[in-house]
């Protein structure tokens, strides 16, 4: 299952990578991309969550080994998505979050870490033509209302990972949210459980279409 990047506000599930992880892996495996609720077509937290874990149960009906992937916010979707799976009950063979967020960043925290003060910038596209710092605060408050931005569940940093299945991030050096993947990973191996950290020289933008497929191949090869 591929959940699609676009900072939980915008994006397609049929995008270049879908293509992509259907060209490598068709012939081998099924590859699904949920059409989840993002925030400018009015889905709103924790819409999202809901139809991931609704995926996730029908494929599960029908007796599929799941997989789980994501670039961006598709890759936060992957984490969160490996929780609410342990929650349910649903298993999980594998996750690997590509470049992935971890929170809203309500509380101005991402904004200290060394990535983002070094690649995150100010505006639309920041340094290197990648994602901004301002740009990805915008679309996830657009996902999460005000009122909402304290709730327990969408801040994976605050979640008990213990019980993940085994974890392959990918993250790039050049990427404002390289340290989010990074403490994840390491909050992971805390909790006991299994995580492998992968570190790609490349920008957000880039990675996520290029580099994130070719680091993860082996992961996906291993998992299949």
């Amino acid at each position: 299952i591929y959940f699609h990047g676009g900072g939980m506000a915008v994006g397609s599930p049929l995008d270049e990578i879908f293509t992509d992880l259907i060209t490598k892996y068709g012939s081998e495996c099924m590859v699904a991309a949920p059409d989840y609720r993002v925030g400018a077509e009015g889905g709103k937290y924790p819409a999202a969550f809901d139809d991931c874990v609704a995926l996730m149960k029908h494929f599960t009906s029908q007796n599929h080994k799941l997989i789980l992937t994501g670039n961006s916010a598709g890759g936060y979707l992957t984490l969160k998505s490996g929780l609410l799976a342990r929650d349910f009950g649903i298993p999980i063979h594998a996750l690997i979050p590509i470049a992935p967020l971890t929170h809203i960043d309500s509380d101005g925290s991402r904004g200290e870490s060394p990535s983002c003060k070094k690649h995150g910038g100010f505006g639309w596209l920041a340094r290197s033509n990648t994602l901004s710092q301002n740009a990805l605060d915008a679309m996830l408050h657009c996902w999460v209302l005000p009122a909402d931005r304290e709730a327990d569940g969408h801040d994976i940093r605050k979640a008990n990972l213990a019980g993940l299945p085994p974890c392959t991030i990918v993250s790039f050096t050049g990427d404002c949210l390289f340290d989010e993947g990074k403490a994840i990973h390491e909050k992971i191996l805390q909790a006991g459980g299994e995580s492998t950290f992968i570190s790609i020289k490349a920008s957000h933008s880039f990675g996520c279409v290029v580099h994130g497929n070719k680091a993860a191949a082996e992961a996906f090869r291993h998992a299949l």
